[in-house]
């Protein structure tokens, strides 16, 4: 999974960095798609982490990872929209889904399992 959410941030990066529609393409149509995996990768681990858990609270874990996750798709192209509305180039959008990539590689790196993402930030909530 961190090798994909690499993916992503080169992806979107080159795009960015050396706008061409060579690069456009290949990046679209060879590495983002990867990246784009990712999401589909988190739901499958929390799903398997929370298989032992007891119905209600594997549900709720469940229920939570998706919803941050959809959230995601309701506010980044808002806020994108919002941000680039006066400018007369939307290049500066894959710059920030570049960066957006960014934290996911990190959280990635540092993270043992999708599982262990939820509990720990439940735990730093919970006090």
């Amino acid at each position: 999974m961190i090798a994909m959410a690499l993916m992503g941030v080169a992806g979107y990066g080159a795009i960015f960095f050396f706008p061409s529609v060579p690069v456009f393409i290949v990046a679209t149509a060879f590495v983002i798609p990867f990246f784009q995996s990712v999401s589909s990768l988190i739901f499958v681990g929390v799903r398997a982490e929370s298989a032992t858990l007891p119905g209600r609270e594997a549900a709720a874990i469940n229920a939570t990872v998706r919803a941050f996750m959809s959230a995601s798709w309701l506010i980044i192209p808002a806020a994108m929209g919002l941000a680039f509305a006066g400018s007369a180039r939307m290049m500066g959008a894959w710059g920030v889904a570049g960066l957006c990539a960014r934290p996911s590689l990190m959280h990635l790196c540092v993270a043992q399992s999708p599982a262990d993402m939820f509990w720990t930030e439940r735990r730093s909530i919970s006090g």
